[in-house]
């Protein structure tokens, strides 16, 4: 195999010294070496730095930036700015990639504005939770936006896909640092306007683990105020050029996060009852928007049970597990 084109995998970081050695070390053991390696810290303090700096700090590859805790759209954009590679990637600490992955991408010989893979969902020990690959790889020349929005198995995430550097810089995308939650979607609706092409690879290389001390089941109102700002960036989504089944993906989607929100505002004493009600006609306005969008068309069943009742019976909603979003 030629040497190709260079690969820089960019790591956003904060206290991730359960997980460093083993998403480095996927990194280490892949058959393609020519990549780089940026982890930007984001504020550790645990002993992440210190791990890095013992088992890694022989590895020239290996470029790590510590800097205060700003989010994970600061550091992201960080390694954007520090990057030598054609292609980016990103790899989330707790995650790790397949030994193959690079090899995959650098065989075929790609020259797309986009790539785009598969990806496993595996539980903290290793159990396949569920396989998000292809049949078989493809290529798209349109309609690239909808893929992302309503496949499943490509969504809105940065860490399934490759991204042209010069694409990046030359038209100055960014993640959005006002946005905690679905930022990476922003990013990649950004991205595509600059993009006419894009390559669908069938094996699923990344391995998305899913953990129970997951952030998004943070209760606390930081947490709560932080998840709000996942409606801003489906909000934001909507403004962009797309088809009408992609806009009602987005509308169902904030309708389920909207109402789910809600029924958590009105269960934590510690938030006003102003801004309880601001929440809840927020979401009420969004789902008339739907309608007005789409006179015959109505929300599954699954979909609007789960709506209505956190929207109108949100205390009795966070009593039923079975309806809990």
């Amino acid at each position: 195999m030629s040497v190709g084109k260079m690969i820089s995998v960019i790591i956003p970081v904060y206290n991730g010294e359960r997980y460093i050695e083993r998403c480095l070390n996927s990194l280490i053991n892949q058959n393609y070496k020519n990549f780089e390696i940026i982890i930007i810290d984001d504020g550790s303090l645990d002993s992440t730095q210190e791990i890095i700096n013992q088992a890694y700090s022989k590895d020239k590859r290996i470029k790590y930036f510590y800097q205060k805790n700003q989010g994970v759209s600061v550091a992201r954009n960080k390694g954007i700015e520090v990057s030598k590679g054609k292609y980016i990637t990103f790899l989330d600490v707790d995650d790790y990639f397949n030994n193959e992955r690079f090899n995959i991408f650098a065989d075929s010989n790609p020259e797309f504005d986009i790539i785009i893979t598969g990806y496993k969902s595996i539980d903290e020990f290793g159990n396949l939770l569920n396989d998000f690959s292809f049949s078989e790889s493809f290529i798209l020349n349109e309609n690239i936006i909808d893929y992302i929005i309503n496949d499943s198995r490509v969504n809105g995430y940065c860490w399934n896909k490759y991204y042209s550097k010069e694409i990046i810089d030359n038209n100055k995308i960014k993640f959005s640092e006002s946005l905690d939650f679905a930022e990476d979607l922003i990013f990649n609706l950004q991205y595509i306007k600059y993009t006419s092409s894009a390559k669908i690879y069938s094996e699923s290389t990344y391995n998305y683990v899913k953990s129970d001390s997951s952030v998004t089941r943070s209760e606390d109102i930081n947490s709560l105020q932080k998840k709000l700002t996942h409606l801003s960036a489906i909000e934001e989504a909507l403004k962009f050029d797309m088809s009408q089944t992609s806009k009602n993906n987005l509308y169902k989607v904030y309708l389920l996060v909207g109402s789910g929100l809600y029924k958590r505002f009105v269960n934590n004493k510690a938030l006003s009852n102003d801004e309880v009600n601001q929440l809840k006609i927020k979401i009420k306005t969004k789902y008339k928007d739907f309608k007005n969008e789409n006179e015959n068309n109505i929300l599954e069943k699954k979909v609007y049970i789960k709506y209505f009742v956190n929207m109108n019976f949100p205390r009795i909603s966070n009593a039923i597990k079975k309806i809990k979003f």
